[in-house]
């Protein structure tokens, strides 16, 4: 009898162990990377695999151009559930001397280790003299922080690279969330971008408010220059 009931049991763990790596591999398909909508990546310039795929993206345009670009480094990365992954890098290269910010698609495949650059060329400049409203162009040499829509997407940039800053001093399990721009201002010269936004954050089911001011230069570097949390009714 003892004999039948262990032949019974070593079933029951076979078909258990079965089970759950069907389940495992069936999750784990590609089969079940349904087409997603575009996230942001963080803290890519410390993830060496995403570096990678940005040099990689470099590497193969210079290849299929025939170019001498050197890469300098990662701006932003986004990232999209395709057939796989694709990545959405906005980097910067030097060429000649002249470092300019480039965009480039990569799709990969990670159970096939397929990779394959799906876009690479050079990024319209993002913020000019003209942009945001934040700039006199009546021929004065005076200039100084415009107000400016919260849903312009330079402002909504900075918002992220705000949020990134106000994460990375919280000591809290709980990922803040960035709730809506409450005000924004903006000035813009020949250099760089200076913003000075006021942001409602989430964090669980508190709200908080914090005051920031950043620049961002031309090629794409962002600086924090002050980070407060504001309370209502404070000036």
């Amino acid at each position: 009898m003892a004999g039948i009931y262990n032949g019974k049991f070593d079933i029951l763990c076979s078909s258990a162990i079965f089970f759950l790596v069907a389940l495992l591999l069936t999750l784990t398909s590609p089969a079940m990377s349904l087409p997603g909508g575009i996230r942001e990546v963080t803290s890519a310039e410390n993830d060496l695999e995403v570096e990678d795929l940005a040099k990689f993206a470099v590497d193969e345009h210079n290849a299929r151009q025939n170019s001498d670009l050197e890469y300098m480094g990662i701006i932003s990365v986004q990232k999209q559930v395709v057939a796989g992954w694709l990545y959405h890098f906005k980097l910067r290269a030097r060429s000649a001397g002249d470092i300019n910010i480039y965009e480039a698609k990569v799709h990969i495949k990670p159970w096939e280790r397929f990779k394959s650059l799906v876009h690479f060329g050079k990024a319209e400049s993002s913020f000019t003299t003209a942009d945001l409203g934040a700039h006199i162009g009546d021929g004065s040499n005076h200039m100084g922080l415009r107000v400016v829509p919260s849903e312009d997407p330079a402002v909504k940039e900075a918002a992220k690279e705000a949020l990134k800053h106000i994460q990375a001093r919280s000591n809290s399990l709980i990922p803040y969330e960035l709730k809506e721009v409450m005000q924004a201002h903006a000035e813009v010269n020949d250099e760089h971008t200076k913003f000075h936004i006021l942001l409602n954050v989430l964090r669980g089911p508190k709200e908080e408010q914090f005051k920031a001011e950043l620049t961002r230069t031309v090629l794409g570097e962002w600086s924090l220059k002050d980070l407060q949390q504001h309370h209502e009714g404070a000036l």
